[in-house]
């Protein structure tokens, strides 16, 4: 016998047919992808439009407020250098946030700033406080303190700092004075003591101090002042010596007058 047979092969269902579409249904189609292609691409459109709005608005915002600082700078080149800032330096002025005080000191040293509105309208009362000091002053510190925004008290102080107040006539009266208080109680001092004296005076003491610190010496008892005026009575009458009087006003033991390196 053969056997049994195979099973015979299941056979596949038929395809279905594609429903074909009507001609207006592919209009329909056709219509709605078209639309939204056109609202896409406007949409696009739109966004590109709104950009190029906002990049221009930004732009005029930017131009406005660069105008803005450069008429701020401008009211300080007119000031300092009798001119407008150019729009090449205004920007370079802008970008690296220049301050007021900053450029005002740099234009103070160029040579414009010399015939410039602020310098004519201040100069003369610098100058003048140097010459009352006895000082001559150059051009360029005077700058200096138009540039600084010094008052003329500030300015004096300055100068009095510098190596050649020693030769003012306001150090040199106040020397000479300080000398002529030495010489009355020790007589002639000598190149030790005359630097005292010069530190006392650019310290400026008053003749106060610097009589106080002269009567704190060990040498003062034996000065005329003591003998001759008042010696005597101290033990008599119990009055009190310039000694005794001075170092209930100032103390006992003045100090020395600072070292000041001017002095040599």
């Amino acid at each position: 016998m053969a056997g049994k047979p195979p099973p015979l092969p299941t056979p596949k269902p038929a395809a279905k047919k594609k429903k074909e579409k009507t001609p207006a249904e592919v209009a329909r189609r056709s219509e709605a992808i078209r639309r939204e292609t056109e609202r896409l691409r406007g949409g696009v459109r739109g966004q590109a439009q709104r950009s190029v709005q906002l990049s221009q608005e930004k732009e005029r915002i930017t131009q406005a407020e660069f105008n803005r600082q450069w008429n701020y700078y401008n009211d300080i080149y007119q000031a300092y250098a009798g001119r407008a800032a150019s729009k090449r330096e205004a920007r370079v002025l802008v970008n690296n946030g220049v301050t007021a005080t900053t450029l005002a000191k740099y234009l103070s040293k160029q040579s414009a700033f010399f015939k410039s509105p602020i310098w004519n309208q201040q100069a003369a009362k610098f100058f003048g406080p140097a010459r009352n000091m006895g000082m001559k002053v150059d051009k360029k510190f005077v700058a200096q303190a138009i540039a600084n925004n010094w008052d003329p008290y500030v300015f004096q102080e300055k100068l009095r700092q510098r190596p050649e107040y020693l030769k003012s006539n306001e150090f040199k009266t106040t020397e000479a004075g300080m000398v002529n208080d030495y010489r009355s109680l020790y007589g002639e001092p000598d190149k030790d003591w005359s630097k005292v004296v010069k530190q006392a005076a650019l310290a400026r003491w008053t003749p106060e101090q610097w009589k106080a610190y002269l009567r704190n010496q060990p040498g003062y008892r034996n000065s005329t002042e003591y003998q001759e005026t008042l010696g005597g009575l101290r033990s008599l009458l119990g009055y009190t010596t310039p000694l005794e009087a001075q170092e209930s006003i100032a103390g006992k033991n003045p100090k020395q007058p600072p070292i000041d390196k001017r002095v040599r």
